[in-house]
C-alpha cells in the first residue's frame, strides 16, 4: 500500500478504479485506450475540480459508468505516455475508487468498456506495458481488493 508520502505527491492524471460486486466476487471495469491497451478511466484535472470529482468525471466519459467514490486515494502510482511528438513520458496517477451503480451507453467512442476480475484485469493491464508498469497496475488492483475485503468480508475478489 502506497504510504501518507506517496499521496503527497503531486499528480499528472487522476484515474477511477471502477468495481461492482456480482455474485459475491468483485469486477473492474476498464477501457482501451487510443493505442489499444487496457487502462482504467483516467485523465486530467480541469480548473476547479477536486481530483476525486475529476476521476469521477473521467469514469463517466470513458466507461459511461457513475458511483460513489471516495475522497482519499486509493493509491498513486505512474503511467507511461507516449507525447504527440513521439517522446515516451512518465505521469503520476492517483486512483480513487468508485462503486459503480449505474451504466449508460453512451462512453467515449472505441473505449469498449469490459468488466474483468481481479485476476483478467491484472492480466489485460499488463498487456503491452513494461514490467515496471506492470507491477504498478497490478498493485493498484491488489490494494482495491484489500479494501473491498476489509469493507466486506463476505465478497471475495
Amino acid at each position: 500500500m502506497p504510504s501518507r508520502k506517496d499521496h503527497d505527491k503531486p499528480v499528472d492524471r487522476v484515474a477511477a478504479v471502477c468495481y461492482r460486486q456480482a455474485d459475491g466476487s468483485v469486477q473492474f471495469k476498464l477501457v482501451r485506450t487510443n493505442g489499444g491497451r487496457w487502462t482504467f478511466p483516467k485523465g486530467h484535472i480541469e480548473k476547479g475540480e477536486t481530483p476525486w470529482v475529476a476521476a469521477q468525471r473521467e469514469a463517466l466519459e470513458e466507461a459511461g459508468v457513475r458511483g460513489r467514490i471516495e475522497t482519499e486515494p486509493l493509491a498513486v502510482f505512474p503511467h507511461e505516455k507516449r507525447a504527440p511528438d513521439g517522446r515516451r513520458m512518465e505521469l503520476t496517477v492517483a486512483a480513487y475508487l468508485l462503486h459503480v451503480e449505474s451504466e449508460s451507453d453512451t462512453p467515449e467512442q472505441d473505449r469498449d468498456p469490459t468488466w474483468f476480475s481481479p485476476e483478467q484485469a491484472k492480466q489485460k493491464l499488463a498487456e503491452k506495458r513494461s514490467p515496471r508498469y506492470q507491477q504498478a497496475y497490478s498493485t493498484v488492483i491488489d490494494e482495491a481488493c484489500r479494501r473491498l475485503a476489509r469493507q466486506d468480508p463476505a465478497v471475495s475478489p
